[in-house]
């Protein structure tokens, strides 16, 4: 498969066109399949390819899966080598084992390897490179009760180093889910994370310490499938040196008429102790709220036509705190005075409205309408009333896009 992307020109307020060169994408796929002593055996090479305007990335990769014949044991792996000119090279491998020995009851382990350099977010995704990480998942579920239909309960464990030996990742967490009779359910779930290092969120500028923290969560939820249904969360994050966020939401969706349903919720989160980098060695914690609501409508005219409107929209106000500083590296962030300089409060808005119509004319043949209003801005320090009505207003994208796909020949 391949793909040829144009060249793009933007043209800038003050007039001036600036382009950007387009790229040129290539991938291929080897696949063997069988089920020689096993349910399924496969083995896989795949190549990606990406010619951009200074440099190309070339990605090598080979895969594995099996699957026993009794189904209790899955194997997944992959080793990849990615080449970047002169950004770099690396390699990566993964491996996930699945084991299931009875009905109700799964361990899964998933171990990741991606030395420094290793990158293959040209033509994929990948979080980040430098990374040796183990995580490992319990699940058990469990039925025949009287008050309820099923139990279902698990733990995880995770830890993770980089190429430098610094712990960047771990914890310990359990998670509790109960399904009544009713078809109401019940969730819960605690985690404890303890101090690590933080190598990424200074963006290059030092590795610091973070310290150890808590998470819990909480959320109940009615039978989803009567004409109203209404789920309820709350969940409680520590911050990365002290502090923590309080996030409650709550949603409703009504379905008076099968083709017909609506979605709309809201999610307030109480920010205390978040932690920014702001440039070089300097780093704000931040009080503050951000408020989250969305809307969702879905109407089906006829079994061809579909309606559907979203709205999402993200405020965040946030104010400064404290002030801290990283003097070696890698190091503890210490507190001291603000810098000099404008303070560092500030807002944040995103809005995504859309409202999109699909009519199949025929099998592999629609019409789509589609109207698009999006935002994303940081104006400074504004009000929450505010920060939306500039983005409905004023959107930075306004556009309405036809289009129609149709398919010749019988």
């Amino acid at each position: 498969m391949g793909a040829i992307e144009d060249d793009t020109n933007f043209i800038a307020d003050d007039g001036n066109v600036y382009t950007q060169t387009g790229r040129d994408f290539g991938t291929a796929r080897i696949l063997y399949e069988d089920s020689i002593n096993a349910t399924y055996r496969g083995l896989g090479l795949v190549t990606t390819f990406v010619d951009h305007d200074g440099s190309d990335a070339v990605v090598h990769a080979a895969d594995f899966k099996y699957l026993s014949q009794s189904g209790k044991w899955n194997f997944e792996g992959q080793y990849l080598y990615s080449d970047r000119g002169a950004s770099g090279e690396g390699n990566g491998a993964t491996l996930d084992i699945e084991y299931a020995p009875r009905q109700g009851q799964k361990h899964t382990l998933a171990l990741t390897d991606f030395e420094p350099g290793f990158d293959v977010n040209d033509l994929g995704f990948q979080v980040r490179d430098d990374l040796r990480f183990l995580n490992y998942r319990a699940e058990w579920i469990k039925s025949g009760f009287t008050r309820i239909r099923d139990m279902k309960y698990g733990g995880w464990y995770a830890y993770g180093k980089n190429y430098a030996g610094l712990e960047i990742r771990g914890g310990i967490g359990t998670n509790l889910e109960f399904n009544r009779n009713n078809r109401h359910k019940v969730f819960a779930s605690a985690a404890y994370f303890p101090a690590r290092w933080e190598d990424r969120e200074s963006f290059g500028n030092g590795t610091f310490r973070i310290n150890k923290r808590w998470r819990f969560e909480t959320s109940y939820e009615t039978d989803t499938s009567r004409p109203l249904s209404v789920a309820v969360k709350v969940d409680y994050d520590g911050q990365d040196l002290y502090g923590g966020s309080v996030r409650t939401w709550g949603g409703l969706t009504w379905q008076p008429r099968t083709d017909l349903c609506m979605t709309v919720g809201v999610a307030h989160t109480e920010l205390d102790g978040w932690l920014l980098h702001q440039e070089g060695q300097d780093f704000t914690t931040f009080k503050g709220d951000r408020w989250q609501p969305d809307l969702a409508v879905d109407f089906y005219p006829s079994a061809k036509q579909q309606l559907r409107v979203v709205l999402q929209w993200v405020g965040i106000r946030a104010l400064e705190d404290r002030f801290f500083t990283l003097q070696s590296d890698p190091g503890e962030l210490i507190e001291g005075s603000k810098p000099a300089g404008p303070s560092d409060d500030f807002s944040i808005s995103t809005l995504n409205f859309q409202v999109r119509y699909r009519w199949q004319i025929a099998p592999l043949s629609d019409l789509f309408i589609v109207y698009t209003k999006g935002d994303s801005r940081r104006p400074g320090l504004q009000d929450f009333p505010d920060l939306f009505q500039d983005a409905w207003q004023d959107p930075l994208a306004d556009q309405l896009v036809i289009k129609l796909r149709y398919r010749l020949g019988s």
